[in-house]
């Protein structure tokens, strides 16, 4: 009895010793966090203290530079809930990762704020009443800056194709409200030395036009496609982009080209730089593991490809008829799928269940297989 009440006493001291170790942890994690959020969350006085009028001087600061005015962006539309927006804007939905957390410039003060003003734009659909706001001494956009080529040097020098700046009031007027106008002179200014005119080239033909913004956003795999994106090294926009995705698509709506003044819609001046011909990107040939490709083939691909490739609901992939690098067509269909088809993208980064090396391994697979016909 002595014993078992001695081990109750015991007992009872290091539940006591516990509890007190505990609340000293909590206490220490309170004081560093306290401290943390001193030193990695700025502060802000003056009309920057509300939330609201904060936001609108970091949107000016941080995004205008690639989304232009929030009214043509429009970046919080689809988003209810402000922890979502505030994660897409800090490492989700962007393609700078603005939270401080994941190597961005804004803490976790400022991203609230610039969810507040862009949800405060949305439920007052225009722009919310700001006292002035302090002028932007730092430009802290991370993206790098839009490379200019000899033909775009030429483009803007033109005396008889006037860029943006130099239209007349009507027609930057027209610009200004018609995205259809506003894409046609801009696909003219950046599209038709490749293309030509959009009636010869028809690139937009029977894909959705998430794909057409895609294409121009990030630029095509090996190909001389480079990215358009300002975010991405490109010249343009967010909204500019989505305005050449507009003439695209209406015009693909029409099946003939809308109407657009003639001097939007003439190209710049042929540059002699641009005959000189472009030493094409080299990519690395696409190395995996056949033998786990094979697997992952047999549990993902068979049911529709067939067991050994040989086709059954979908083409045969037992064929030369790749291309010149059939290791990255093959990767690449398999990361961004086959628009109209049962073809979906498999990358786990586009919503696939596939990581870059399951899809590395399954294209050694089917380069490993039989090409003889079965």
């Amino acid at each position: 009895m002595f014993r078992h009440i001695c081990f109750s006493k015991l007992s009872g001291n290091k539940q006591k010793g516990s509890s007190c170790l505990l609340s000293v942890t909590l206490l220490l994690a309170s004081v560093f966090f306290c401290i943390a959020e001193s030193v990695y969350c700025r502060t802000y006085d003056g009309v920057l203290a509300e939330s609201v009028p904060l936001g609108a001087w970091l949107y000016a600061r941080n995004c205008l530079e690639c989304h232009d005015k929030y009214a043509s962006s429009r970046l919080a539309e689809i988003y209810n809930d402000s922890n979502e927006l505030i994660a897409a804007i800090g490492e989700q939905g962007c393609k700078i990762a603005w939270a401080r957390s994941r190597g961005g410039s804004l803490g976790s003060n400022e991203l609230a704020a610039l969810a507040a003003y862009m949800q405060k734009w949305e439920e007052l659909g225009d722009e919310p009443q700001l006292p002035a706001l302090p002028p932007q001494s730092v430009h802290t956009v991370a993206a790098p800056p839009p490379k200019v080529t000899a033909a775009e040097k030429n483009q803007t020098t033109s005396d008889t194709v006037p860029n943006e700046e130099q239209l007349s009031p009507p027609l930057a007027h027209l610009i200004a409200t018609n995205p259809v106008a506003a894409g046609g002179f801009l696909y003219t200014r950046n599209c038709f030395r490749c293309h030509l005119s959009y009636e010869q080239a028809r690139m937009g033909r029977g894909i959705s036009k998430e794909l057409v913004l895609r294409f121009i956003t990030e630029g095509k795999t090996s190909t001389q496609m480079r990215a358009f994106s300002r975010m991405l090294g490109g010249p343009l926009k967010g909204t500019e982009i989505r305005e050449i995705v507009t003439y695209i698509s209406t015009w693909e709506e029409r099946g003939e080209p809308p109407a657009i003044a003639d001097i939007l819609m003439t190209p710049p001046a042929i540059d002699p730089s641009e005959f000189i011909p472009i030493r094409l990107t080299r990519f690395q040939q696409v190395k995996g593991d056949a033998a786990e490709g094979s697997l992952l083939f047999r549990r993902n691909c068979s049911i529709c490809h067939g067991p050994k490739g040989e086709g059954y609901v979908a083409p045969p992939l037992r064929t030369k008829q790749l291309g010149i690098r059939p290791d990255i067509f093959i990767k690449s269909v398999m990361k961004t799928g086959v628009p109209g088809s049962l073809m979906k993208g498999w990358d786990s980064g586009r919503g696939g269940i596939l990581s870059a090396k399951d899809i590395d391994d399954i294209t050694s697979a089917i380069l490993a297989l039989d090409m003889s016909p079965p």
